[in-house]
């Protein structure tokens, strides 16, 4: 059997650190191939790598808030408002963010992910004060029956 047939966790470790270097080496060949324009470069130095991983951290903590939050608010049938919510946050301020830091203030790829993730942390936000006040409304009408139903002592 050739090793393009066999499976992955069944080939022996030489053999998937051998196709593992001839993938990765075909496609470094292939994007290698592709045209750029004329002074393009592929080179990005260590200090906007190190950055972008800073502010994609950043991007990642509060995407998994808000992906919580949102379905905690789906949990309560709130699917309007936080579609509002959704595009204030993306399009009005982390478009505008991303797209005024990247190009007139030249921060370019890290300008764009700063944006996103001011985005999406104003999304985190504008949820958690959703379901924050949609929680406290049921409490105090819940509240507010047992007072009622209840006899004065």
């Amino acid at each position: 059997m050739d090793i393009a047939q066999e499976p992955v966790e069944a080939a022996p470790a030489d053999r998937r650190s051998r196709l593992g270097w001839v993938t990765e080496n075909a496609l470094v060949r292939a994007v290698g191939r592709i045209p750029l324009p004329l002074g393009a470069k592929l080179t990005v130095g260590f200090a906007m790598i190190a950055t972008l991983l800073v502010v994609g951290s950043s991007f990642f903590v509060a995407d998994g808030i808000q992906t919580i939050v949102s379905g905690a608010l789906r949990g309560l049938s709130d699917t309007r408002l936080p579609l509002l919510f959704a595009a204030i946050s993306y399009w009005l301020i982390g478009f505008a963010t991303a797209w005024g830091l990247a190009f007139p203030g030249r921060f370019g790829a890290i300008g764009v992910w700063i944006g996103l993730s001011c985005g999406t942390a104003v999304y985190a936000l504008l949820l958690l004060l959703r379901f924050q006040w949609l929680s406290r409304r049921a409490i105090r009408s819940r509240l507010d029956r047992v007072a009622v139903v209840s006899p004065p002592p």
